[in-house]
């Protein structure tokens, strides 16, 4: 079970993922009263179970977004960033589909994301996307470092860079902000 003040009323809020009848799903319990709940699709084959994390505002609205997982493989994680909007639980979107986060990957290549506070007020402003690929047969990775705000149920584009960088660099992958978005390693 995880926590989230999901209305903005300075309450805590309880978010938490089950089963039933072989579907997960997502719940917000309000506090005082009250809930919503959401069926999470299978993004993943080897999706066996969904987990729910503490919220953050990233935002900026005073409620708080947060991500859960939905999706798993044999070395990568799948998170789904999710709201409360009009009593009603949804799925942050990203060009017309369910924005989805991915943890995890090998030698050669990875994925994982971070939340960033940019004006230092202690509040996230982004999320940050990090997508790596092992560079032939060097110690080097591409790195795309992707940010995105939240807006009305959306992600939109900030910017998107592409940088190289030694593994053995000590701020390898690059820049990670706040790291995990309130989602443990």
């Amino acid at each position: 079970m995880a926590s989230a003040d999901v209305d903005g009323d300075g309450d805590i809020d309880t978010v938490h993922a089950y089963r039933l009848d072989g579907e997960w799903k997502l719940q917000v319990s309000i506090m005082g009263g009250g809930g919503t709940t959401l069926a999470v699709a299978n993004p993943h084959v080897g999706f066996i179970d969904a987990l729910a994390f503490d919220g953050i505002d990233i935002s900026g609205s005073g409620k708080q977004e947060f991500f859960a997982k939905i999706g798993a493989g044999a070395s990568t994680q799948v998170f789904g960033l999710f709201e409360v909007d009009d009593c009603q639980l949804q799925a942050i979107q990203l060009d017309g589909a369910q924005a989805l986060f991915a943890r995890g990957g090998g030698v050669n290549r990875f994925s994982s994301f971070a939340c960033d506070d940019v004006d230092g007020n202690g509040a996230n402003d982004f999320v940050i996307s990090f997508e790596g690929s092992r560079v032939g047969e060097t110690n080097d990775f591409e790195i795309t470092t992707t940010e995105y705000a939240v807006s009305g149920g959306q992600l939109q584009l900030i910017q998107s860079n592409v940088t190289v960088r030694d593994e053995n660099d000590p701020n390898f992958p690059g820049y990670f902000g706040t790291p995990y978005c309130g989602v443990d390693p």
